[in-house]
């Protein structure tokens, strides 16, 4: 689950699960929840020095995705104008169609820090690669910061898991 900024490390993570076998991984940590600047890890692992690692022999295994007010790359939340940034270091739009399972995009309608067409690109991507297991929720009325006192979001979220949890 990611929020906000949250979403690059989520979406990279996602990915780099996703691919493994099918692309180098060099990075530790699976992303259970990260919102702003902090990012939570957790290990499959029984690790008596507490770290984790995507490159070991333990398969990692992916239920779901979830993503809160995310952006199509951290470049593009300042500029639309694709030659603006040489860097941009979370680019979601083009991590998200390689993600290997089901996810949920929540995204505010009023929201003035992440425009709300953010997510409706990265739905639009997944449509076109093919990726059935991607939904939106739009949040009506709800900004950046107070997506999460809506009844939708609680209820968006306990729906998808709920749908996680029948299919296994």
């Amino acid at each position: 689950m990611g929020q906000s900024i949250g979403s690059g490390p989520t979406c990279e993570i996602a990915e780099r699960i996703s691919l493994k076998g099918k692309k180098p991984i060099e990075k530790d940590g699976f992303c259970a929840f990260s919102s702003g600047c902090s990012t939570s890890t957790i290990s499959d692992t029984d690790s008596t020095e507490g770290s984790s690692n995507l490159d070991n022999d333990t398969e990692h295994k992916l239920g779901g995705v979830i993503l809160i007010s995310p952006f199509r790359s951290a470049a593009k939340v300042i500029t639309n104008n694709p030659m603006g940034y040489f860097v941009d270091f979370f680019c979601n739009e083009n991590k998200i169609a390689n993600i290997a399972a089901p996810i949920l995009i929540i995204h505010g309608s009023s929201d003035c820090v992440i425009a709300y067409d953010h997510a409706e690109h990265m739905v639009d991507v997944c449509k076109r690669k093919g990726i059935k297991c991607v939904d939106l929720c739009p949040v009506p009325g709800a900004d950046h910061n107070d997506i999460f006192e809506r009844q939708e979001t609680s209820d968006a979220i306990h729906k998808f898991l709920e749908g996680l949890y029948v299919s296994v």
